[in-house]
């Protein structure tokens, strides 16, 4: 999973109010919810810069 990605989709998640101690787990909460693979859902979150809604 490419880093960048996950960096930037926190950097997303922390720029919605999400504190930055939770954003790992809120991104592997999405990513379960949705049933996509973490990588996925953080390129989702990174290259959009919105969080997906769930399906």
């Amino acid at each position: 999973m490419p880093v960048g990605d996950v960096e930037r989709a926190v950097a997303v998640l922390v720029a919605r109010g999400v504190s930055r101690e939770r954003a790992g787990g809120e991104l592997r909460e999405m990513a379960r919810r949705r049933h996509i693979s973490l990588s996925r859902c953080a390129a989702l979150v990174a290259s959009t810069g919105r969080v997906p809604r769930p399906t």
